[in-house]
């Protein structure tokens, strides 16, 4: 979840030798069951993973047209060891487009259980069907998002746009419940080396209901994060401190252990395209560790200033230098009262006078320089999100003629502006106390309607604006995005008059903004409307997914609730619906 200067929930901790997963006395079987992913019209990748061996084993794959393998189609034979931790990935090709397939591992001394998905329909299909999910967080709840949708019969692909699993130890982020959950994060410290991130991917893939999605429908996926550490990027992350080593080593980990663990294919860049035949081309964005800049921050970049003053009972006070410094990341909100009329000013000529005229009874305050960092940090052109390679290779996707009638871009954090609501203004003094004390400092900030979240595209408007301009060349186009844990649904303006339609699903299990806040989400819903009118719906009170239904002539967006996650009993209900046209 994203709230103003990015989590800071988690406590650090030693970042020592995780345990060996396999154990000695572990019978051969396969304890983390089968997943699909990256389908194609031909191929699909199948992944498992066989535990208990020590030495390399050979693996036999059979995928077949019926559940009861009576119509075996293909037949595969890999190998398997220690250097990928035991885990089997094959290209499964030669199968038919838009065909549902069954298929299963076997060792000389066990069976996988058995796992069905499909591949990506032909040119004629009616209708494609996805579901978009991101952020789940293991000891937070019960993932019974993922569980409502192993049960869909009728998905072509779960697409998951990050944070599939998460780094922090048990006692950190979101971990309040998780002993009495009886789910404790392993290992029990925060995950560094890449033994730590085997250990953690075994974890979830052992959780009943990712194994039973996994198992039953194909996943598009892409890490965003919390897959490598908090706010990463090319070279660097909040959450990565000089006493946990070299951050390239842990990010080669993090990222050896995700295409390990993960049914995606290796070659080629992350990002990838898929085409759903005549009806959809999804492009998965990648935007965490392949081109992206340091980002800002307000506490180190925003700059303070003295601009402004206030009447004081004794004579003028002279601020010193030093002041500037102490008043960085806690800037005083001026009270721009004329003292000669008691009226609110805020033009700086009349300022300008009233400080020249050596008027007593003047105090100056420290104000943050907002114009200057907007201009000259914030905007500069240089910093990058993407980088050129991928904005060509999107350009190509959206606006190739033989594509879907649907351009549906895989974000992991929303693409159109989200501005942080007047909180300063708009909150009682009993609101205002229940938020957290490390939030506190920020909430002077949000007088200012600067963005919500530097570590999106809010902190990039530059690299924003050079994809929006190729955006406007494609039609019907569609944002899914992750990462803030809420839903979120509207439009996104283009350059030509145009717009884009942004989608950002609610998490998997991961608290929202109104947790983090600890405030009513409703109440929270009505101030993120008043200050972001490109929105027509937010959702901020669920956990869930969201779900496409798309045809050649509209696109149906529905947000998905359950019920709860402290309990694997939970009922699902439709949140919102909309309904979109496609352009001819």
């Amino acid at each position: 979840m994203t709230s103003f200067s990015r989590r800071r929930f988690a406590t650090l901790a030693g970042a020592g030798l995780a345990a060996p997963i396999v154990c000695a006395d572990e019978p051969p079987g396969f304890l983390h069951g089968v997943a699909s992913g990256d389908p194609l019209a031909d191929r699909v990748m199948l992944w498992s993973r066989v535990s208990g061996y020590r030495d390399p084993v050979t693996v036999t794959l059979v995928v077949a047209e019926d559940p009861n393998f009576e119509r075996i189609v293909r037949r595969f034979e890999t190998s398997t060891d220690a250097s990928r931790d035991y885990t089997i990935k094959v290209d499964a090709d030669g199968l038919a487009p838009g065909r549902r397939y069954y298929y299963r591992f076997a060792t000389a001394d066990a069976s996988s259980p058995t796992g069905r998905t499909r591949t990506l329909p032909a040119a004629d299909t009616a209708e494609v069907r996805l579901a978009v999910v991101s952020c789940s967080n293991y000891p937070a709840g019960f993932f019974n998002v993922y569980r409502a949708l192993g049960h869909h019969n009728d998905l072509d692909a779960i697409v998951h746009l990050g944070d599939y699993i998460y780094e922090y130890p048990a006692d950190g982020y979101a971990s309040a419940r998780s002993r009495e959950f009886g789910r404790l994060s392993a290992p029990l410290q925060e995950v560094v080396a890449l033994a730590d991130y085997r250990m953690r991917h075994a974890q979830y893939k052992r959780d009943p209901d990712l194994a039973y999605a996994h198992a039953q429908v194909p996943f598009i996926a892409i890490w965003d994060d919390h897959e490598i550490t908090n706010d990463a990027w090319t070279d660097g992350a909040q959450n990565h401190q000089p006493n946990e080593g070299d951050f390239a080593a842990r990010k080669r980990a993090a990222l050896t252990a995700y295409r390990e663990w993960m049914p995606i294919r290796d070659a080629g860049p992350p990002y990838r395209r898929f085409d759903f035949g005549r009806i959809a081309t999804l492009a998965i964005l990648e935007t965490r560790v392949t081109a992206r800049s340091a980002p800002l921050s307000y506490a180190d970049d925003l700059e303070p200033q003295l601009q402004s003053f206030r009447p004081r009972a004794s004579g003028a006070v002279p601020v010193a230098a030093e002041a500037f410094d102490a008043a960085r990341g806690d800037f005083q909100l001026p009270r721009l009262i004329d003292p000669a009329t008691g009226s609110p000013i805020d033009d700086a000529a009349r300022v300008q006078s009233l400080l020249e005229s050596g008027q007593r009874g003047i105090d100056y305050d420290v104000m943050p320089d907002i114009d200057g960092f907007v201009r000259d940090k914030l905007g500069a052109s240089e910093r990058r999100l993407m980088g050129d390679a991928q904005l060509d290779w999107l350009s190509e996707a959206v606006t190739d003629r033989n594509g879907g009638r649907w351009n549906i871009i895989g974000s992991q954090t929303l693409l159109g502006e989200v501005r942080a609501p007047n909180l300063d203004a708009a909150l009682s003094r009993k609101e205002r106390a229940a938020i957290p004390d490390y939030l506190q400092p920020l909430i002077p900030l949000t007088r200012f309607g600067l963005p919500m979240n530097l570590d999106a595209w809010d902190g990039f408007p530059a690299e924003r604006a050079r994809l929006l301009e190729r955006l406007a060349q494609a039609k019907n186009t569609l944002v899914i995005a992750g990462d803030t844990h809420n839903a979120w649904a509207g439009t996104v303006p283009l350059s030509n008059g145009s717009s884009v339609y942004e989608l950002g699903t609610p998490s998997v299990s991961s608290p929202g903004i109104a947790e983090a806040l600890r405030l009513p989400p409703k109440r929270l819903e009505s101030l993120f409307a008043a200050a972001n009118a490109r929105f027509d719906y937010l959702g901020f009170s669920y956990r869930g997914y969201l779900e496409l239904r798309l045809s050649d002539t509209k696109a149906d967006a529905i947000f998905v609730g359950v019920s709860n996650i402290d309990s694997r009993r939970y009922s699902l209900t439709e949140q919102h619906r909309r309904s979109l046209s496609a352009e001819s």
